[in-house]
């Protein structure tokens, strides 16, 4: 027995999708045109380029110094510029003048005088420590002056 027309059953439209029949029209990567890619491609390699100029011109070469102070022998490493040699001669002035001040084998420095404990504070354990807890107080005054 044959249908009528209202009882048939209804055929797929195939020639549209899905999206655009429900009103929905997304991006179709497959579909993108060569001018997109082109698009993409070129701010791609511009943003490489930044970065790799950046890169290059922040390259600066550097001098490597060896030296000794009091038995210690220490590396400084600076950017050669214009007066690296007048930053190093500062620097080690520099620290030749704090190794001395604060070092332990310096028998001038502030830390030597500050940590000689006299014979007469090494009766007990609990004297020594109220000596050690007073030396700390007394060396943090001392050294955080300047």
């Amino acid at each position: 027995m044959p249908l009528k027309k209202s009882q048939e059953i209804p055929t797929p439209d195939t020639s549209r999708s899905d999206e655009q029949r429900d009103g929905y029209s997304g991006v179709d990567i497959l579909r993108l045109s060569k001018r997109n890619w082109l698009f993409v491609i070129f701010v791609l390699c511009i943003l490489v380029g930044i970065v790799a100029y950046f890169t290059l011109r922040t390259r600066i070469p550097y001098s490597d110094y060896r030296f000794m102070v009091q038995g210690r022998e220490i590396r400084l490493v600076i950017g050669s510029v214009r007066d690296h040699e007048k930053l190093f001669q500062t620097a080690s002035n520099e620290l030749e003048r704090i190794f001395a001040r604060f070092s332990f084998f310096s028998p001038d420095s502030e830390t030597t005088r500050l940590n000689k404990i006299p014979e007469i504070y090494r009766k007990t354990d609990t004297e020594t420590f109220a000596f050690l807890v007073n030396l700390r107080d007394l060396s943090e005054k001392t050294l955080w002056h300047y």
